[in-house]
């Protein structure tokens, strides 16, 4: 899974090897690896301002980083069998994601999870 900036200077990707990394497009110099999830990594997205990156993974959580020194801020955890799949809304005061078993949860902030919504087949 890759996502780029809006204006297009960075990279994030996110793979089986259970880390996402930053890339600067410019150069396509590696600029953080990171590292804390257990299981692969299916999603990443960057909030519109560009600070904050979100990461889904298989292995049921959601990290968000910083995107200037890369260091992990909060994991919202507990979202078996897993995540696969996160966007922030545009005014980046909520994150909606995926879970595989077929529901969409809304977090209106990132540490107190809202409601989930069942997603029909």
């Amino acid at each position: 899974m890759r996502r780029l900036l809006s204006d297009g200077t960075l990279l994030a990707s996110g793979g089986q090897d259970n880390t996402a990394r930053l890339w600067r497009v410019s150069d396509g110099e590696l600029l953080h690896t990171l590292i804390g999830h257990i299981d692969y990594v299916f999603s990443v997205v960057f909030t519109l301002d560009g600070a904050t990156i979100f990461t889904a993974s298989r292995d049921g959580t959601i990290k968000y980083w910083r995107v200037d020194d890369g260091e992990l801020v909060n994991t919202l955890s507990g979202h078996q069998p897993g995540v696969l799949c996160v966007a922030v809304s545009p005014d980046d005061r909520r994150i909606t994601f995926g879970r595989m078993d077929a529901t969409l949860v809304t977090v209106r902030n990132p540490f107190v999870m809202q409601q989930a919504f069942p997603v029909e087949p």
